[in-house]
Formats: structure tokens, sequence, C-alpha cells
């Protein structure tokens, strides 16, 4: 498996992305999955991730801070793991990590937002 993290600074958005071998997890591209109290369709760079998330074809998760129209959201994103379990662990340790660089005022930690 072939692992690579990345930074997005605009929209305050962290990454990180796994890739596996195409047919070794399929089938789930386009699915938005379970989706958690997520309230509203992220914005800035976390909408870009978003986007990634839904077209990932294996387990996939999404996570991010609360957003409100008076702070800035931290998101993380996992892709293509090989358990929803691994995905969800490892997008909320993207998320943790890009909230400790950032440090932006924001209404609450780290939560879950999707996951397929």
């Amino acid at each position: 498996m072939e692992c690579k993290r990345g930074f997005v600074v605009g929209g305050a958005a962290i990454f990180l992305v796994a890739s596996l071998s195409a047919g070794l997890a399929g089938g789930l591209s386009g699915n938005r999955g379970t989706l958690r109290a997520m309230g509203q369709y992220p914005a800035g760079g976390c909408s870009k991730l978003f986007d990634r998330y839904v077209a990932a074809s294996g387990h996939s998760a999404y996570a991010t801070t609360v957003v409100s129209q008076y702070s800035a959201a931290v998101c993380g994103i996992a892709l293509n793991k090989r358990s929803k379990a691994d995905a969800e662990k490892a997008a909320l340790k993207a998320c943790q990590q890009g909230d400790k660089k950032w440090k932006v005022e924001q209404l609450g930690g780290c939560y879950l937002g999707a996951s397929k």
C-alpha cells in the first residue's frame, strides 16, 4: 500500500490519502456512506476533501470540526483503507493533526462527519 500525506492551507484542510490497487476495494465510489450530524455541506478546502471522500471506491472516512460563520473548519480524510474502522481512525487523526497545526478558533474538536 502506498501512502501519501498532504496539507491544504487554503480553507484550513488537511488530508491523508492511502491508495490501494484498483479492484481491491471497489463499489463505494459515489456513495456518501453514513453521514453523522454534519449540518451543512463543507465549505472551502473541506468541500474538496469531502468530494474526494465521496469519489473514493474503498472504505473511507471524512472528519471535521464544527463549522460556524465565526470560526474556521479543519477537516481530514482517509481514503481506501482496509476497513471502515481503519478509515475512521485515520480520518480523525488527520483532522486532529490539522487542528494542532493551525490552532484556529473553533466550537469543538474533530468528529466523524461521514464514513463508508
